[in-house]
């Protein structure tokens, strides 16, 4: 019989487990970051993770790197640099710190955080999230600030996780397909460009 684990060991442990993950998703982020990797930043973390790396991708998870930087009291300035590039007060934290973190030149906790290749805002409605709604809300703002200022292109992904009456596989299907295309047609017109 293994040996009796207190709860104050197994908090221990998972807090290192936790740590070592955290630390290992950072560096891969640093690593993509120095080799150009083509990266996606997934607004409601790990939805679609799997589809991002079949497609050569490497997942960023805004807030993650949002609750990073806050653990290490760094979000205070990044909220408040967001504010005063025009973003509402009573937009959710996690998103200004990004865009902060973004505007501040994309350092994150600790390490640097390549800009998105590509963002997926994937807006579950319903009542599954009732507490991140004003989060949702954001993902507009934080989908506007990507696609206007930074040109990374940006797919919003609506579903409703419980009730299926609300979920059109077709209408998903067409506005995939539709900005595939889009990304073809840009590559189109800059390779004419050249």
């Amino acid at each position: 019989m293994p040996p009796k684990v207190t709860e104050r060991q197994y908090q221990g442990q998972v807090h290192e487990q936790s740590r070592a993950l955290i630390t290992d998703w950072t560096a891969a982020l640093a690593r993509a970051e120095a080799e150009r990797q083509p990266t996606a930043a997934i607004m409601i973390s790990g939805n679609i993770v799997e589809l991002l790396r079949a497609l050569g991708l490497f997942p960023m998870f805004p807030e993650v790197i949002a609750l990073q930087n806050a653990i290490r009291k760094r979000s205070l300035p990044l909220i408040l640099k967001a504010e005063q590039a025009g973003y509402s007060a009573d937009n959710c934290a996690y998103v200004k710190a990004d865009i902060g973190l973004y505007l501040d030149g994309g350092m994150g906790p600790g390490k640097p955080i390549p800009f998105p290749s590509l963002i997926v805002c994937n807006y579950v409605g319903g009542n599954v999230y009732v507490s991140c709604r004003l989060y949702s809300a954001g993902q507009g703002d934080m989908r506007e600030y990507f696609t206007r200022d930074l040109g990374v292109p940006t797919l919003l992904v609506e579903s409703d996780l419980e009730d299926p009456r609300y979920y059109a596989e077709a209408q998903l299907r067409n506005r995939i397909d539709a900005f595939f295309e889009s990304l073809d047609h840009k590559k189109a017109v800059a390779a004419a460009a050249r």
